[in-house]
């Protein structure tokens, strides 16, 4: 948050921590073949007004010396994955309370307290089905499956965002690191005990 090269090309930054109770759960479920965990702890989320900003960030000299290294040594496995997307939302609306989930504490930030959002994030990745290009892949899921998707999210006081992460494959802001999803449903609410009701 202090380089120079952050403050200039990063419009926000957000770290996701995942619920390790609920990680736990849905593991057992995957079980069933129900439900397949992706095994991390955390996410990182980057946003700026293209990706070419974003990577110079990520490939700043200052940048690697000083956030990567301390990343590497202190926090990340090597097979650390990294993934470029385009981010369409598909619906916001502001939550009714502050939610009853733990909070994580504040953190000091060059501009004060940075702002935390009391919310859960639902994060699912997706896999297009062979044949399909990307770019037949993004169009459908955002322009005919989102608009059958939006109605029942509207009436849904469970959920209060809904974003779509469309795949770069092979854009080369991190290179030699490609995911292997196509894209990845993100959908925030006020607690995560109620996403198990939301699909149904």
């Amino acid at each position: 948050m202090d380089l120079e090269i952050t403050k200039k090309n990063i419009l926000k930054y957000e770290q996701l921590h995942v619920n390790q109770e609920w990680k736990e759960r849905l593991s057992e479920s995957q079980n069933s073949g129900r439900t397949r965990v992706p095994d991390y702890d955390g996410v990182v989320v980057f946003e700026g007004e293209s990706l070419e900003k974003i990577a110079e960030v990520v490939q700043h000299p200052e940048y690697i010396e000083k956030v990567i290294s301390d990343a590497s040594s202190k926090l990340f496995k090597a097979e650390t994955v990294h993934g470029a997307f385009n981010i369409a939302t598909i619906i916001h609306k502001p939550p009714s309370g502050t939610g009853g989930d733990a909070k994580l504490p504040e953190v000091p930030g060059p501009e004060g307290i940075v702002r935390q959002d009391h919310v859960e994030r639902l994060l699912v990745l997706i896999h297009k089905k062979d044949g399909l290009s990307q770019a037949e892949f993004s169009n459908y899921w955002l322009n005919v499956h989102a608009l059958l998707v939006k109605p029942s999210l509207v009436t849904n006081p469970q959920v209060t965002k809904h974003k779509q992460l469309h795949a770069h494959q092979g854009s080369g802001l991190m290179p030699g690191n490609t995911s292997d999803w196509d894209g990845i449903g993100v959908i925030k609410g006020e607690s995560i005990v109620n996403f198990a009701v939301a699909p149904r």
